[in-house]
C-alpha cells in the first residue's frame, strides 16, 4: 500500500504519483506511432533537406505551444483540462469546440492506430488486417481496462522495444546512405510532410 506522500490528489481522486522515467516513456510512447513511422515516407518524397527543415520549424512551433499551455495551466489555480481551460478563458464556445476536437481527433486516431496495425501484424504473421485490427483492439482495450498501471508498463515496455528497432535499423543502414539523396529536392511535393510531421509531433498531454 503506497504511504500518503506517494500520493496526489488531482481532480478530486488520489492517484499514486509517478516517476521521471514513467513520465518520459508515456510521452515518448504517444510521440513515436503512425505519424513518427510516417516521416521516412513523406521526407523521401520531397527531400531530406526540406524534410529536416520541417521537423525544425514544426518542432520549435509545437513546442512553443505546449510551453504556453504549460504557463496557462500553471497559473490557473483550479484544475482544468484544454476543454476546461478554452472554457475559461474564450468561452462556453471555445469549450464544446474543444472537447468536438479532441474527441473526433481521438476517434480519428484510435482508428488510423487499428488500420496500420492490423496491416503491419498481417505483413508479419500473416492472416487477413481485419483480424488483427480486431485482436490489437482486443487486446489495447483489456490494458485499459485493467487500469492505468497495466498501461503505464505496457507503454514502458513497449516504448523501449521501439526505440530498440529504430535505433537498430538507423545503424544498420547507415552503409546504405547515398550522398546524392541529400541533393534530392521535388517541389511538386513540398507541402506532403506537413501534415504528417505536424500528427507525429502531437505528444502534448490533454490534462494537469
Amino acid at each position: 500500500m503506497s504511504s500518503s506522500k506517494d500520493l496526489v490528489f488531482h481532480q478530486g481522486v488520489y492517484k499514486e504519483k509517478v516517476n521521471v522515467s514513467s513520465a518520459v516513456f508515456m510521452i515518448t510512447g504517444m510521440t513515436i506511432g503512425a505519424g513518427v513511422l510516417g516521416i521516412p515516407y513523406v521526407v523521401s518524397r520531397v527531400g531530406l533537406l526540406v524534410g529536416l527543415g520541417y521537423i525544425a520549424v514544426l518542432g520549435a512551433v509545437v513546442l512553443l505551444l505546449n510551453l504556453m499551455i504549460g504557463e496557462i495551466i500553471i497559473r490557473t489555480k483550479d484544475s482544468f483540462q484544454l476543454p476546461g481551460l478554452a472554457g475559461k478563458y474564450i468561452g462556453p464556445w471555445a469549450k464544446v469546440l474543444m472537447s468536438v476536437m479532441i474527441v473526433c481527433g481521438g476517434l480519428g486516431a484510435l482508428l488510423a492506430y487499428m488500420i496500420g496495425e492490423g496491416e503491419a501484424l498481417s505483413n508479419l504473421f500473416g492472416g487477413t488486417p481485419e483480424v488483427w485490427a480486431v485482436i490489437f483492439w482486443t487486446i489495447a482495450s483489456f490494458s485499459v481496462w485493467r487500469g492505468l498501471q497495466t498501461v503505464k508498463v505496457l507503454e514502458k515496455v513497449l516504448s523501449i522495444i521501439v526505440l530498440s528497432i529504430i535505433i537498430g535499423l538507423s545503424f544498420g543502414i547507415l552503409p546504405q546512405i547515398h550522398p546524392e539523396n541529400f541533393h534530392y529536392f521535388d517541389s511538386t511535393n513540398f507541402f506532403l510532410p506537413l501534415g504528417v510531421i505536424l500528427f507525429a509531433l502531437q505528444a502534448h498531454c490533454f490534462g494537469r
